[in-house]
């Protein structure tokens, strides 16, 4: 991971602290791959609805439909590459 890639997930990392009931030691670089729904982190849709809204305004996304389909939003991993190619196309 780069520099920018750390300061986003430092980011990221923060507000899943803030806006759910995660442990921790659960948000270990091991686990970026892992969705956020499922066993590990058990997010349910309203945990995923206010760290979506959060991540967003943050990051002052503009995410569409089709990348939430696409479960481009469902793993740290994923949600950094997200908001890496946001910054690249603006």
């Amino acid at each position: 991971m780069n520099i920018e890639e750390l300061k986003i997930r430092d980011k990221v990392i923060n507000i899943l602290c803030q806006k759910t009931e995660i442990q921790p030691e659960k948000l270990a670089y091991e686990n970026d791959t892992k969705a956020l729904t499922g066993p590990l982190f058990r997010l349910n849709a309203r945990d995923m609805t206010y760290f979506f809204m959060e991540v967003k305004k943050e990051f002052s996304l503009k995410l569409n439909i089709e990348q939430i389909k696409a479960y481009e939003f469902n793993t740290i991993a994923g949600i950094i590459e997200l908001i890496k190619k946001y910054r690249e196309n603006q």
